[in-house]
């Protein structure tokens, strides 16, 4: 969804990114901190530093963006890196899905909005290794994911509610709605493609 808007959003992606490339950033070294600050946000959360929280989610999305341009800038792109940007990422998704269960949100949708976003990022994976192009398809790739993930967890730490509604429980099983709908999208589409392909 968010692929859409990528020209606007590149904005404050190119010239970052430009920055870290001349000062010779290494793309691993971004990943690995996109890793770090969503563990950290995860941690702060469960030691009750809330307010730390949506900031440490901020800057981990905004690492893992800079990464991949980085990459590209350098000319640094490998199949080791794409592995690592990969594999990092799930477990920041997990880290920002513990961070909003530590805020409030209860284990059961935690644990299907986990499940949800790895099938999203699997069914990718699996698709592309059969020749499958899958980027763009569904309401809720990963940036939008994050998006709502950083926006639920400010709303649970700045405790914004009417009478007993929690807004970051509403964010959260709207996530939750959107990823379980992208999983069925992506799944039709799959498998269109597939019996096309034979």
């Amino acid at each position: 969804m968010l692929s859409r808007f990528r020209s606007r959003l590149s904005l404050v992606i190119n010239w970052p990114s430009r920055l870290l490339a001349k000062a010779g950033v290494s793309p691993s070294l971004l990943t690995t901190l996109s890793l770090l600050l969503s563990s950290l946000a995860a941690l702060s959360a469960y030691v009750e530093l809330k307010t730390m929280v949506p900031l440490l989610m901020v800057f981990a999305g905004y690492c893992d963006a800079l990464d991949g341009a980085v990459a590209r800038l350098l000319k640094a792109s490998t199949r080791f890196g794409a592995f690592l940007d990969s594999f990092c990422d799930r477990i920041s998704d997990s880290a920002m899905i513990l961070t909003l269960m530590f805020l409030g949100l209860e284990p059961l949708p935690a644990y299907l909005l986990l499940t949800t976003s790895f099938i999203i990022s699997y069914s990718r994976a699996r698709a592309e290794a059969l020749g499958v192009k899958v980027e763009g398809v569904g309401l809720a790739e990963r940036a939008e994911r994050v998006l709502i993930l950083v926006l639920a967890a400010l709303f649970y730490v700045l405790d914004l509610k009417v009478g007993m509604i929690e807004f970051g429980d509403v964010l959260s099983y709207m996530l939750l709605l959107l990823t379980t709908v992208t999983v069925i999208q992506r799944f039709i589409h799959i498998k269109r493609c597939l019996m096309e392909l034979t």
